[in-house]
């Protein structure tokens, strides 16, 4: 046996039998406030944070006459639409079993997605942003012209 070939066996000898605190505590430390300082605390609710990723994703809003028909709800936010989008979707089997990223629209299914005989996968949110009409906001009052 070579002489590098021995110190490796003794190596590995020692690794085997000392004992895991005494080796790796400190390293288990470091991860361990690594994994601490990492995490993120969950915004408070009247915080801005809180206020901006309800309001932008889980808003609920109006829909169109023809998603209206489909899912049966006059107001829903716009992931709860993709979740019943999905789940018809796969209730009804129109993947396309070939190419799975592809969806083949049954008649109920082209009224939402713009008439589309097939659809891919990554389409489907941007076909149904015409269905969330929006809602401009009052222009703000303006002064009375003055008068000459």
């Amino acid at each position: 046996m070579s002489a590098s070939m021995s110190r490796f066996v003794v190596l590995l000898a020692r690794a085997c039998t000392s004992s895991p605190s005494q080796t790796g505590a400190k390293t288990a430390e470091r991860r361990e406030e690594k994994r601490r300082t990492r995490t993120r605390m969950p915004a408070a609710a009247g915080s801005s944070a809180a206020k901006a990723a309800t309001s932008a994703l889980t808003r609920v809003s109006a829909v169109s006459p023809a998603l209206k028909k489909f899912l049966g709800v006059t107001e829903i936010s716009r992931p709860e639409t993709m979740k019943r989008i999905w789940s018809y979707i796969k209730d009804h089997n129109l993947q396309n079993p070939e190419n799975r990223k592809e969806i083949l629209c049954d008649e109920k299914l082209k009224a939402v997605l713009g008439g589309k005989e097939k659809v891919g996968f990554t389409e489907v949110a941007g076909l149904l942003s015409p269905h969330f009409p929006k809602t401009k906001k009052p222009a703000p009052a303006s002064a009375p012209a003055p008068a000459a």
